[in-house]
């Protein structure tokens, strides 16, 4: 473990933010809450300081004022699952999440620059 000053660039809302291209199939990206979701790249993985064998999919824009917002999504967080349903691409993403009901709560497993977290929300 390293202890120094946190640079400019690890700052998530400020930092670069590569737009990874849209393709067919699973790896297109996929909106949800106000949140857009992309595969995970290995330069996208670099950008947002995640590990590189790191599996999920990283969000790459969060709406002002949404859901996502409101829960605590960042760009360059990797949601690895959503409810404890693996979410390893866009699609099995966009699967897990047409199944959640807010109004009964949410469970996201997400990496923030390599450090694991969960962000729990409900709607009332």
């Amino acid at each position: 473990l390293t202890i120094g000053e946190r640079p400019e660039s690890a700052d998530l809302a400020g930092g670069p933010m590569e737009q990874p291209e849209k393709k067919s199939g699973k790896e297109k990206q996929k909106s949800w809450q106000g949140a857009r979701v992309a595969a995970l790249t290995q330069n996208l993985a670099e950008n947002y300081q995640q590990p590189q064998d790191a599996a999920g999919v990283i969000v790459v824009d969060v709406e002002s004022g949404s859901q996502a917002e409101e829960m605590g999504l960042v760009v360059g967080d990797v949601i690895r699952a959503g409810n404890q349903h693996p979410t390893p691409d866009p699609a099995t993403f966009a699967h897990a999440t047409s199944r959640v009901k807010l109004s009964e709560g949410v469970v996201l497993d997400i990496l923030r620059q390599g450090q694991p977290l969960y962000l729990s929300y409900t709607k009332s």
